[in-house]
């Protein structure tokens, strides 16, 4: 996977918590309830709150992807999710 992503390009490197739910929460379509709740659950439980006013670095998030979903699987969810981020500018 390239790692010339776009929030890369769109210099997002940071993300409100509120913000970043509502990303993941429109891959539900896509990825299905199941693996969207596992994927947030999963974030939570490293620290990353969903739905809150605190701000994330976005290479933190994709590490913390990275732990769960392997190097390939991490990054594809990150794209995905910044894709999704991408759709709100």
């Amino acid at each position: 996977m390239s790692s010339n992503n776009n929030y890369e390009r769109n210099n997002i490197e940071s993300v409100l918590g509120t913000d970043l739910e509502r990303a993941i929460n429109n891959l539900r379509s896509s990825l299905g309830d199941k693996v969207v709740n596992l994927l947030m659950t999963d974030l939570e439980s490293q620290g990353v709150i969903l739905g809150g006013k605190e701000r994330y670095n976005l290479k933190s998030v994709e590490m913390a992807l990275k732990k769960t979903f392997g190097q390939d699987g991490g990054e594809l969810l990150m794209d995905m999710i910044s894709k999704s981020l991408n759709q709100k500018l």
